[in-house]
């Protein structure tokens, strides 16, 4: 994202939380539709075409170490955290549903 910044012509793709000093392209599906920008309100409801979940990748069965990490950062205080730093939080709905047992 950077490096975009010193580049007027230059295009490129990174996270939204980074993307402070450049200028949002919008993204259309095809060449009927409208272009959508990133906002976390596009982001949020599914409509940027763009965008990624972050995911944890464990090898085997949790500990009960990392299922409470886990849950933590399902939690609405983990969400807010995350929100701080400028990630998009998920809905209350898919980070209750995303809980570990």
């Amino acid at each position: 994202v950077n490096a975009l910044t010193k580049d007027p012509k230059g295009i490129g793709y990174g996270g939204i939380a980074w993307a402070t000093t450049v200028k949002h392209a919008g993204v259309k599906a095809n060449d009927t539709t409208r272009a959508i920008h990133p906002t976390v309100e596009a982001v949020s409801k599914g409509e940027y075409p763009i965008s990624r979940e972050l995911y944890f990748f464990l090898r085997g069965e949790p500990s009960v170490e990392v299922k409470t990490f886990i849950n933590w950062a399902l939690s609405p205080e983990g969400q807010k955290v995350a929100e701080s730093a400028d990630y998009i939080p998920l809905s209350a709905e898919v980070a209750k549903s995303s809980m570990l047992k």
